[in-house]
């Protein structure tokens, strides 16, 4: 038997998980292909999924009134997936100018909030690494030291530098790419 969109969503406003779960069943594949479409990963479209059914879920009691179910559940992608690229650009332009170095100042105070946090994101992480990688990070992004001048400082190979900056920076890309999480 087909149960309506509009009972199931009753059930679910009288607690019934598995109204939800029907739900999910009948409608998941469809949101997760959206936000694929536009978010090109998929690691974020299931997070996406998973965030709108979870919304969901905790906007029952106030979803008596839907007329489609499913614009309503789009409309709820749309805007996660809006927030993912926000969240995305905040991240880029902060992590940049965490690790160049440069000067990017906001007046917004969720900005602010984004920097600190993001700020500290870098530090733990860099904090993180090994010793060794640690010291040849810092020589080399904060006191801008060439890979000939930090090999030389540390009497170490220029290819044991260049392994070891690869190896931090690609840390760094990891945690960017995860960073929308945090936010």
């Amino acid at each position: 038997m087909d149960i309506s969109d509009s009972r199931l969503l009753n059930l679910m406003q009288r607690g019934d998980t598995d109204a939800l779960g029907v739900l999910y069943v009948r409608y998941s594949a469809q949101v997760r292909n959206f936000a694929m479409g536009f978010l090109q990963n998929e690691g974020d479209a299931d997070d996406v999924t998973h965030d709108v059914f979870v919304n969901l879920w905790q906007q029952r009691d106030e979803i008596s009134d839907i007329e489609s179910l499913k614009a309503y559940l789009f409309t709820m992608t749309r805007n996660a997936i809006f927030s993912i690229f926000r969240h995305r650009r905040i991240a880029e332009t902060y992590m940049a100018a965490a690790i160049y170095n440069s000067e990017e100042a906001s007046s917004e105070t969720e900005e602010k909030i984004t920097t600190t946090d993001l700020l500290e994101l870098v530090q733990l992480t860099i904090d993180s690494m090994s010793e060794q990688r640690r010291r040849i990070f810092t020589m080399n992004r904060f006191d801008h030291l060439t890979y000939d001048e930090i090999a030389g400082a540390l009497g170490i190979s220029r290819k044991t530098v260049e392994y070891h900056m690869s190896q931090a920076l690609a840390r760094l890309r990891k945690i960017s790419r995860h960073i929308h999480l945090l936010l």
